[in-house]
This record gives C-alpha cells, sequence and structure tokens, in this order.
C-alpha cells in the first residue's frame, strides 16, 4: 500500500472483505501471524489486519524454528511464502482461520504453501484466496471511476 493511494494490494484486500462478510470486522484480542514480508501480499496483509484491530506478527525467512511459537496460539494465519508445504495445519490451534496463499506446481498439481491436516480451516488451493483476489482487483477497479 502506497502512502495517498486508493488501491489496496488485490489478495489482502480480498482477504480482508473474506473477513468482513464473514462477521470479523473487528479483530480485537485475535493473534494474526502473516508468513511472508512481499510488498504485495505480507506488509499490506498485516495493516490491513492491525486496521481491524489484530495483534499481528510477522513472520519470514529469518525467523527460524520460533515460527512454531508464533502459529500455535494464532486466531488468524496468512501464509505467502511460495514453497509447497511450508506450513501443517496440525501444527496450528484447532480453531485457527489460514489463508493459503501459496501458488505451486507439484507434478503438475497445483498446490498451496499449506497441509490441510484437516483440524482447522484452511482456504483451499486452487479455488480459494485466488477468486478473492479477482473480485478485490475489480473492486480496484472500480474505483478508478471515482
Amino acid at each position: 500500500m502506497t502512502a495517498g493511494s486508493k488501491f489496496v494490494p488485490a489478495t489482502p484486500l480480498g482477504i480482508k472483505n473474506y473477513l468482513l462478510d464473514n462477521g470479523y470486522a473487528d479483530l480485537s484480542g485475535k493473534s494474526a501471524v502473516v508468513i511472508g514480508r512481499s510488498d504485495l501480499v505480507g506488509k499490506p496483509m498485516a495493516q490491513l489486519l492491525i486496521d481491524m484491530n489484530a495483534t499481528v506478527t510477522v513472520c519470514h525467512s529469518k525467523t527460524g524454528e520460533l515460527i512454531e511459537d508464533y502459529i500455535k496460539n494464532a486466531d488468524i494465519i496468512v501464509c505467502a511464502v511460495g514453497k509447497p508445504g511450508f506450513l501443517e495445519s496440525k501444527k496450528c490451534k484447532d480453531s485457527a482461520m489460514i489463508f493459503d496463499v501459496g501458488i505451486n506446481f507439484v507434478d503438475g498439481k497445483m498446490v498451496g504453501d499449506v497441509i490441510n491436516n484437516g483440524q482447522c480451516w484452511v482456504s483451499p488451493v486452487p479455488g480459494g484466496v485466488g477468486l478473492l483476489t479477482r473480485c478485490a482487483l475489480l473492486e480496484n477497479i472500480l474505483k478508478t471511476k471515482e
């Protein structure tokens, strides 16, 4: 997010809109972990979650094994690292919401960054965050008319 711009990068905006549409407008008291610090997903996603009153931790390649301490207590996790199988949902708390932003190809099949072991909600890949991104992109296009 560039200061003064009316546009928010589409993927973080799509995730924010999903949270809002599902009754999560105020994340006070919620812990969020953003894995990845890119300018297009990680940093703007962290800022949007902060704006929604979440307590946010940003993890990245230099976080190392400490990442497990952060994810085991997180209510919301956004994983955007581009490494297949980077995060296993079984290491997260049962009530966590995990947004898998990764797009990877393994043996010709599209997979995400998260291995869904079934005990918490994980956005699907394909068919999850990509759809949210496209909707948010259209929202940004409509803002060009303002």
